[in-house]
């Protein structure tokens, strides 16, 4: 094999990435110690400490706050940035049931309060029996709802009781309410297009929370972390790359979904394909430079956290 610094050491390092790092050979590997060192010298790199270790989300015990102190939180951000498993995590730690409902353009206002069918019989609703029993309450994607159907939420969180229709119901001190959502409900975004402005009276009720990727997260539950590094790396440089790309999501789940697809012996660039591309729309040259400027990064973060090891 020929020496690595006599070609461009990117671009040889990048050939053989996208053939899986698993099938370096033990010479290759000493070669890429090397420019490890050559680009991230000894006296610059800096530890990669995980700052909340534990598997939860970096905004885990400020959530956790608001929900202690019965403040209606909203978790805000992309998709598959975890607010859901974040919000299980909480009720689980508080010992409260955890009611997710997943809201749409067809969510009624009886999916929420229940109704009484053609017998004068009470149909009840996970709402209500977290509202009476007790429980943490979570809308899905609340965004997506219909903001007039929402609004009947507004009188139970503002009052310690609500009139469902078989009855007046005191409202359960161990009743919590929140909610995750892709915007901040003021509609549709570019990447979102399908988002509704939620009424003001609905917002107003709400503390938000914005929750981004946690990459000390994805490090920590990311199965191949080579893998982890570099969708990390990719996820930044599709970030900042021109306006005439399509939105690219790039979540968690492509982290963990996609290191799975590898650790079973998955080329990377089909899982590329099948976890970041999707299908969308791009020149092959345009993919290939993005793949070559995140895996600059990659070399610098993934040999940086691999000396702390």
């Amino acid at each position: 094999m020929s020496d690595i610094m006599s070609k461009d050491p990117i671009a040889e390092m990048m050939s053989c990435f996208l053939r899986g790092v698993p099938y370096m050979t033990q010479e290759y590997k000493e070669k890429v110690e090397r420019l490890r060192q050559q680009i991230l010298p000894d006296s610059d790199e800096k530890s990669t400490q995980l700052s909340h270790p534990g598997g939860t989300h970096k905004v885990f015990s400020s959530v956790l706050n608001d929900v202690k102190l019965n403040i209606p939180a909203m978790l805000v951000g992309p998709a598959g940035s975890g607010k859901s498993t974040l919000l299980y995590q909480i009720a689980k730690e508080l010992k409260l049931q955890y009611y997710p409902m997943s809201v749409n353009g067809q969510t009624a206002e009886y999916h929420i309060i229940g109704y009484k069918n053609a017998n004068g019989d009470y149909i009840g609703t996970a709402f209500r029996d977290a509202y009476e029993k007790g429980g943490l309450f979570s809308f899905e994607e609340i965004d997506a709802g219909n903001p007039n159907v929402l609004t009947v939420i507004n009188n139970a969180l503002s009052q310690d009781f609500y009139l469902f229709p078989d009855k007046l119901v005191q409202k359960n001190e161990k009743f919590r309410l929140c909610a995750s959502a892709n915007t901040y409900g003021y509609g549709a975004t570019r990447q979102y297009v399908g988002r509704n402005p939620l009424d003001a009276a609905t917002l107003d009720r709400f503390g938000i929370t914005y929750i981004d990727y946690d990459e000390d997260l994805e490090k920590q539950i990311g199965p191949v972390k080579e893998w982890t590094f570099f969708v990390q790396a990719l996820r930044r440089v599709v970030s900042c790359w021109d306006d005439h790309v399509p939105p690219i999501v790039i979540s968690t789940r492509a982290v963990v979904l996609g290191g799975r697809d590898v650790q079973s012996g998955t080329n990377w660039d089909t899982a590329l394909h099948k976890f970041v591309w999707r299908g969308v729309a791009l020149k092959p040259e345009v993919i290939g430079a993005m793949k070559q400027e995140a895996f600059k990064s990659f070399i610098k973060n993934y040999f940086a956290y691999k000396r702390t090891k």
